[in-house]
C-alpha cells in the first residue's frame, strides 16, 4: 500500500526492485550455483519497457555490480544501429557493460528480401564478444559459448 505523496503503485516498485535485485546476488553468491554458471554467460534482455528495465537495473548496479548480468541486451525500436549509452537506455558516459557487452535490436517486425525469400525480421546491432567476457564465456570442449 502506498502513502503520502508516493505515486500509486510506487512501492510495489520497489518492493519488486527490491525482490529482483536479491535474487541475483543470493544466485551469483551461492557457491554450488556460481560453480554451475561459470559454464555460462548471463544476458539481460529488455523488450518493451526497455527503458523502465535497464533505467532499473543500471540505477541498482552499484547495489551488487558482481550479480549483473554479463550481456546488455535492449529492444528499443529507435531505428539507431547502435549501442550506444543513449540508444541503450544507459545513463551517458556510463562503464556498465562498457565494452564488447551490448546488444540493440533497433527495428522490429519488418519485411526483407533474400534470394526471393520474404522474412518478417527484427534488426539488431550486435556488441558482444565471447573471448572478452572472461572465463564464463569461454566454451567448455563441444560447446558453444551462447
Amino acid at each position: 500500500m502506498c502513502g503520502g505523496t508516493e505515486p500509486a503503485g510506487l512501492g510495489l516498485i520497489a518492493v519488486a526492485v527490491t525482490g529482483v535485485l536479491s535474487v541475483l546476488v543470493t544466485w551469483w553468491a551461492d557457491p554450488i550455483d556460481r560453480v554451475n554458471l561459470d559454464r555460462f554467460t548471463a544476458l539481460m534482455f529488455s523488450g518493451r519497457a526497455a527503458s523502465a528495465g535497464v533505467k532499473t537495473l543500471s540505477a541498482h548496479h552499484h547495489q551488487a555490480p558482481e550479480a549483473m548480468p554479463d550481456v546488455l541486451w535492449v529492444a528499443r525500436w529507435n531505428l539507431s544501429a547502435s549501442v550506444s549509452d543513449a540508444d541503450m537506455g544507459l545513463p551517458a558516459r556510463t562503464t556498465q557493460w562498457a565494452g564488447p557487452r551490448r546488444a540493440h535490436p533497433f527495428r522490429g517486425d519488418h519485411d526483407a528480401t533474400y534470394g526471393g525469400v520474404t522474412l518478417n525480421i527484427d534488426r539488431s546491432r550486435v556488441d558482444v564478444d565471447p573471448s572478452a567476457l572472461g572465463p564464463a564465456a569461454a566454451a567448455p570442449a563441444g560447446r558453444k559459448p551462447f
